[in-house]
């Protein structure tokens, strides 16, 4: 199953500016089959700031860029990230739609040094770890609800390219199947929207995996590896 991390709803680039001949689409476009020398060297060669959420967002996309070319310093610099964003503590007057992107931007890529190097049980324990976190981000109101949907979703993908294991992703994508309809707000027509959309792709998602083990009981919903 091909993945490809779509995030034009993050925005990010508003936010965070990237030389324009590597913006940000072609940075996460390039990530799940590694990064050119051209998308590590623009990232390396960021001016710093004293904004340090915007730090570790740049650091998290280097790691990832990292994660074939120098795997040692790919996961490093991501165990570094990590540590760190989940003890940040968030100003009151920082730009929520800012931070909303930001951990974003982090949901859909901390994984990929780990899965890259074969590190699986680590990506796996991580994930839990992270789960509670966006749980608590949410509860904040920091993030929107799509925005862990999303990473979830894409480490479910990034799991099974690494670990062709289908029992994983196939419970992980009928969990997301039912959670995703829970997590619509009234009235908000743009956020259940992207909802909608990847609740259309997590079906995708499954179709293929029927397909792909010629299990007809997929398709239907009821069935759940063991």
């Amino acid at each position: 199953m091909k993945r490809l991390v779509l995030l034009s709803f993050l925005l990010l680039c508003s936010y965070i500016t990237i030389a324009a001949e590597v913006n940000l689409d072609r940075i996460l476009y390039e990530i799940p089959v590694g990064c050119s020398d051209e998308v590590i060297d623009h990232l390396r060669n960021l001016d710093q700031t004293e904004d340090i959420l915007t730090e570790l967002t740049m650091d998290t996309l280097t790691s990832a860029c990292l994660k074939f070319k120098k795997p040692e310093e790919s996961i490093k610099l991501m165990r570094s990230v990590i540590n760190q964003i989940v003890k940040l503590e968030i100003s009151e007057d920082a730009d929520p739609n800012f931070v909303d992107m930001a951990y974003g931007i982090y949901s859909v890529t901390w994984f990929e040094p780990f899965f890259a190097s074969g590190l699986i049980q680590e990506a796996e324990n991580l994930f839990l770890e992270n789960q509670r976190f966006f749980n608590q981000l949410k509860a904040e109101e920091k993030i929107q609800p799509h925005t862990e949907l999303f990473g979830r979703h894409q480490f479910l993908l990034a799991h099974s390219e690494a670990t062709n294991d289908k029992v994983y992703l196939v419970n992980g994508l009928r969990f997301l199947e039912a959670t995703i309809p829970l997590n619509t707000v009234p009235f908000d027509k743009e956020h259940n929207l992207w909802l909608a959309n990847l609740l259309f792709q997590v079906r995708v998602d499954l179709i293929a995996t029927a397909d792909e083990l010629q299990d007809i009981n997929l398709l239907v919903g009821n069935k759940y590896f063991r």
